[in-house]
């Protein structure tokens, strides 16, 4: 510690021994990212979702995700698995960052398609870097056919 507060370089070494941390996920429709303030905006979160009955289609949402650095080199691939409440995955992917820059932390924007949705419960979106799960995060489809007297949208 200095005087006027941690050590900056101490805690960047510290992190940089670590591995790779998922900060934030968060689903939404869309994502903007402004340049000049190198801030992106979150449009409509996504926690929640009320539908009349069941299948549907749901449309396109954005994931977004803030990652720590740690010790992962460049490029790094991060594995993403959205799941279905009965545990089957519905879309496998992956996140490549090529080039950390100065960083030590880095966003990403995961785009998921639409798909049919056939029942109600909990959907996964999972990260994994090297093999080991960092973090999941989920969101969850309610029918009005399901829980009478819902009214939400």
């Amino acid at each position: 510690m200095t005087a006027g507060g941690p050590d900056r370089f101490q805690d960047r070494f510290a992190t940089e021994t670590e591995p790779p941390r998922l900060l934030a996920i968060c689903f939404c429709q869309r994502i903007e990212y402004e340049e000049m303030t190198r801030q992106s905006s979150l449009l409509r979160l996504v926690g929640r979702i009320f539908v009349d009955r069941l299948p549907f289609v749901m449309p396109p949402l954005r994931v977004y995700l803030a990652i720590s650095r740690g010790n992962a080199p460049a490029p790094s691939r991060f594995d993403t698995l959205l799941s279905a409440p009965d545990g089957k995955g519905i879309f496998p992917g992956d996140h490549t960052v090529a080039d950390w820059g100065d960083g030590i932390e880095t966003e990403a924007d995961v785009a998921l398609p639409e798909f049919p949705v056939v029942m109600a419960g909990a959907y996964s979106f999972s990260v994994a870097y090297g093999g080991q799960l960092l973090g999941r995060r989920q969101f969850y489809v309610s029918s009005r056919e399901d829980s009478p007297g819902t009214h939400s949208s």
